[in-house]
């Protein structure tokens, strides 16, 4: 049976989320195998972009690493096999950085990606042929890890009290009434050396063939370590996480 007809199958039973993980290896416990691959795009080239897996881990006897001696892009890959348009994946990380790491500049710092490949073996992408690929992350070019927090009105005018016998008074204007205010920026989180998790739910696009887990290092100096990563179909009632790029 396929992962497709087994998710298929366990919704069909209970309709609750599944509870299989798509990752090979999420904890590293076997080391640094287990299906992961390291990403080193060529901007990265003569940065020293190293992974590797070592102890302790966030839940187990290991987690994984990724280093580098400037600030760099690298990424752990790992293909998680088919998926199909409409479905629902909620993704979820742990990670923390060393404490001499540095992170630069307008960069987004620790990056979660679920990139969504097509028939083709590329990345599916939009009408402005930008990648569909969907991101939480932590650091300085913000991406939104929750839900915004729900706006607040005013509470409704009271009545104005009865005006006294013999007297009138002109008829108050009436204002067309106010817009809403803006809603709330959303809770950022920074990295730093305690655990922290990235997680979102998503929605795989038109076209998507198969699914791809990515967590980069992107524009970090130093270590970074990484534990405890998980891809689960959930199904399509569970919202999708507003993202904001």
């Amino acid at each position: 049976m396929t992962v497709c007809a087994l998710a298929a199958f366990l919704l069909f039973l209970g309709g609750v989320s599944f509870p299989l993980n798509l990752a090979r290896n999420p904890s590293f416990e076997e080391g640094p195998q287990g299906g992961w691959g390291h990403f080193i795009p060529t901007e990265s080239d003569g940065a020293d972009c190293r992974m590797g897996v070592d102890g302790p881990g966030r839940s187990g006897k290991l987690a994984a690493w990724l280093d580098a001696n400037r600030p760099a892009r690298h990424a752990l890959l790992q293909n998680l096999g088919a998926a199909e348009p409409g479905e629902h994946f909620r993704l979820s990380a742990w990670v923390r950085m060393d404490g001499k790491s540095v992170l630069d500049k307008k960069t987004p710092g620790i990056l979660l990606r679920l990139n969504f490949v097509g028939s083709n073996r590329l990345s599916v992408k939009d009408s402005k042929s930008q990648p569909l690929a969907s991101y939480a992350w932590l650091g300085g070019k913000r991406c939104l890890v929750g839900d915004l927090e729900r706006i607040t009105l005013p509470p409704a005018n009271k009545p104005s009290p009865a005006e006294p016998k013999g007297q009138k008074t002109a008829p108050t204007p009436v204002k067309a009434p106010a817009k809403p205010p803006p809603p709330p920026p959303p809770a950022w989180i920074a990295p730093g050396t305690n655990w922290a998790r990235i997680d979102l739910v998503t929605e795989a696009p038109i076209a998507t063939h198969s699914i791809e887990l990515g967590l980069f290092a992107w524009g970090i100096q130093g270590r970074i370590w990484v534990d405890d990563l998980s891809v689960e179909r959930v199904p399509k009632t569970v919202p999708v996480t507003p993202l904001f790029r």
